[in-house]
């Protein structure tokens, strides 16, 4: 063998070991990389404490009406609406006067456009507590979705007639009377919403859009 062929053998001999080496080093850094993620515990979120927290307390507390109602809070916190509905809905059997998980499940109906079903916890809480402005308003938005206008502002109106400082159903009152061609009294309510809620953009845009700036 030639002196030349012999030195790029040994050249050739030296990249591969080179490229051995490289490769080895770079499993052993992902090899690490992912001990340090898979292979220690991820720290828990609050929302994670909270479920735990009241995991525990519902074993230990079965009948513990609260104790489901504060679950079924977390569970939605962190959008495991199944098992937030089930935790409402135990509330709810274990006292039938609970108007927070009433509400929380109304809510959860709400958003997945369950709009009998939502109505019926809004009218439950309404029914023994006419004077829960919030249920009124949430209320009057299961109307709306439904397209029965009408009554969606008969249940805005009463929200204000509670709460008159509720800006955004201000706001939602003069959107439908716009809506319904109620020029003078949506504007009304515009202003109404730029009263409490100075900054809304879109009560602005409306004003101007209905040349009453």
């Amino acid at each position: 063998m030639s002196e030349a062929k012999g030195k790029e053998v040994r050249i050739s001999l030296f990249l591969s070991v080179v490229l051995i080496f490289l490769v080895i080093v770079f499993f052993v850094l992902l090899g690490l990389i992912l001990y340090r993620y898979y292979g220690q515990e991820q720290p828990k979120t609050p929302t994670q404490f909270e479920i735990e927290r009241w995991e525990q307390t519902v074993k230990q507390r079965p009948d513990d009406a609260e104790a489901h109602y504060a679950l079924g809070v977390a569970y939605a916190n962190a959008k495991r609406d199944k098992d937030a509905e089930r935790e409402f809905k135990k509330a709810i059997e274990l006292d039938e006067n609970h108007n927070n998980a009433r509400y929380e499940l109304g809510n959860l109906y709400l958003k997945q456009d369950r709009l009998e079903e939502a109505a019926k916890q809004f009218e439950a809480i309404l029914d023994k507590n006419p004077d829960v402005a919030l249920a009124w308003y949430q209320l009057g938005k299961v109307r709306e979705k439904q397209g029965n206008i009408e009554e969606a502002i008969v249940n805005y109106r009463k929200t204000l007639e509670l709460e008159p400082t509720f800006g955004n159903v201000h706001y939602e009152l003069a959107r439908l009377y716009e809506k319904t061609g109620e020029k003078e009294k949506a504007i009304e309510e515009y202003k109404e919403t730029l009263k409490y809620l100075p900054d809304h953009k879109e009560a602005k845009e409306a004003l101007k859009r209905l040349g009453a700036e």
